[in-house]
């Protein structure tokens, strides 16, 4: 029993001496690279607000195309609960256009703040474990793949949403 408690002992001491020394390769890891650090995160930041611009230009850009279109057809456009029998059950009333709309932009932001926080929980794990080059070049390629294709997406929404304004589509 004494020489398990013994071990089992070494043991704790093993991995606390092992958590300790990875902190030191991390610090000293951050300290030579603190520059190209801080700039993964500022453009992991500048990727998140590309997408929410994005976002945004798209829902903007949708809805006039949506209202235009309905509007030159003489179409109205109504709104319905999906499942009829539960809007019987709970006793739905329509409501107004105005209400499904904000819903489903509320929605569609709260999936993408959603999407963001595992993202950026992903970020936050392997900047605050890395200690050799290849999980810094690892870091380093996903977050310049993010920023160009959110950067590409953002630009592309926003020539639409300006050739839309200026042109009068």
């Amino acid at each position: 029993m004494s020489e398990l408690n013994e071990l089992l002992g070494k043991k704790k001491d093993l991995s606390n001496k092992i958590r300790i020394e990875k902190a030191k390769q991390h610090n000293e890891f951050v300290i030579c690279y603190k520059k190209w650090l801080g700039l993964l995160d500022i453009l992991f930041i500048i990727s998140m607000a590309f997408n929410y611009g994005a976002l945004a230009i798209t829902e903007i850009t949708v809805e006039k195309q949506h209202y235009a279109i309905a509007k030159e057809n003489n179409i109205t456009i109504t709104y319905q609960e999906v499942m009829p029998v539960a809007a019987k059950i709970h006793g739905y009333q329509e409501t107004e256009k105005e209400r499904f709309e904000i819903i489903r932009i509320l929605f569609v932001i709260l999936n993408q703040t959603l999407l963001w926080c595992l993202i950026g929980f992903i970020y936050i794990i392997l900047r605050y474990t890395m200690r050799d080059n290849y999980s810094l070049y690892l870091l380093t390629f996903l977050v310049c793949f993010y920023f160009s294709l959110l950067g590409f997406d953002f630009l592309h929404d926003l020539n639409l949403f300006i050739s839309k304004i200026v042109y009068g589509g």
